[in-house]
């Protein structure tokens, strides 16, 4: 080992007065690391091989930064009478006449929501892990941490006794408060089996996309890898060509002229809302932002700046860019879960876009 400048540290000795298990580092900066025998094991102690703790000083502050900013809403638990109310104080005929295109039309209009979405949807509130805790086990988890480090500043057989015993009551309870939820999910299957197949899928061994994939020839074992190679293959499978003016001309030739001239279309409030009634309820928000259950559960308040929305682009026979936008996710199908090509694409829509279509098919 000293050929090859390796240091050994550890002076942990067995149940038989040896140390048996060696730590080696060839690093000046780790060489005053801390190693002793630890107080807690994730398996079963062996007396001819105690656990060992590494407490490691860092050179320098680690900084953690959020993976994003965007606020994550919980549109489900909105205080949809609150919104409601503050959406129809707006006057929407000034505030979006101002604008003589579509595309800004909607963009005001967006943009409105979002600042009315600050006072009346919350975030999503992290689930306490695990699902089963409670006010006694996370009590217990302090004290169990809290006399971790008694222990680490002063190693003796008092604190060493306190941390496992408070260990042992955590552990207990911990495994009787499992107990208690796989009892209650099995007989929730019944009256509730999306949370029992939520639980069955938390236990398999791979949950959501694979760390490792592949679509013919090329691998990847990262996100952004994988990112790639689902949109190279999705872009495959698109057809993104246009139809030419003669391809146009040919599939409108049996079509009888001036049967529906959409600049001539005029919604009224009362078309909006009875089209929101057929719209599915969906807390997941579009590419802009909104979700269905906004615009269901506020119709009335809302049916005035959609109807102007809609009008607007039947009249100028333009459709707003940013309802073109879509969110396209991969859905596996079936066979190997490591190979792309057995994954479709699943796109999710604006609220707004598909509040259109079934005005549009209803004319």
């Amino acid at each position: 080992m000293s050929l090859v400048n390796m240091t050994q540290l550890s002076a942990v000795k067995n149940g038989r007065n040896r140390t048996l298990d060696l730590v080696f580092v060839n690093d000046e900066s780790v060489l005053n690391c801390a190693i002793a025998e630890a107080c807690d094991s994730l398996v079963g102690i062996d007396p001819h091989h105690p656990p060992l703790s590494v407490s490691l000083a860092c050179p320098q502050l680690i900084r953690f930064e959020e993976l994003s900013e965007i606020r994550q809403l919980n549109f489900s638990k909105s205080d949809f009478e609150g919104l409601q109310r503050a959406l129809l104080a707006i006057n929407w005929e000034n505030l979006l006449n101002r604008a003589t295109d579509v595309d800004s039309v909607v963009e005001i209009f967006t943009h409105t929501m979002k600042q009315q979405f600050t006072n009346f949807v919350p975030s999503f509130h992290p689930r306490p892990k695990p699902v089963w805790s409670n006010r006694r086990l996370r009590e217990l988890k302090r004290q169990r941490a809290a006399a971790l480090r008694k222990y680490v500043r002063r190693r003796n057989a008092m604190t060493k006794l306190s941390f496992t015993t408070a260990s042992s009551h955590y552990k207990t309870y911990n495994r009787f408060l499992y107990a208690q939820h796989v009892l209650r999910t099995q007989s929730q299957l019944k009256r509730n089996p999306k949370r029992f197949w939520s639980f069955v899928n938390s236990k398999r061994k791979e949950s959501g996309l694979p760390s490792n994939m592949f679509l013919r020839n090329d691998s990847a074992d990262t996100l952004d890898g994988i990112g790639s190679l689902f949109r190279k293959h999705f872009s495959s499978i698109f057809n993104s060509s246009s139809a030419n003016t003669a391809q146009i001309q040919s599939a409108l030739r049996d079509v009888p002229h001036n049967v529906v001239n959409l600049s001539n279309i005029c919604f009224s409030d009362e078309d909006v809302l009875k089209a929101t009634e057929k719209l599915k309820p969906s807390s997941s928000a579009g590419p802009d932002g909104i979700p269905a259950i906004i615009l269901k559960r506020c119709a009335i308040a809302l049916c005035v700046p959609l109807r102007i929305i809609f009008n607007k682009s039947l009249s100028l026979g333009v459709f707003p860019d940013c309802w073109k936008k879509s969110a396209m996710f991969p859905v596996y199908k079936k066979g190997n879960k490591h190979d792309i090509v057995n994954y479709r694409g699943i796109t999710l829509l604006s609220a707004g876009s598909k509040l259109f279509e079934i005005l549009v098919g209803n004319v």
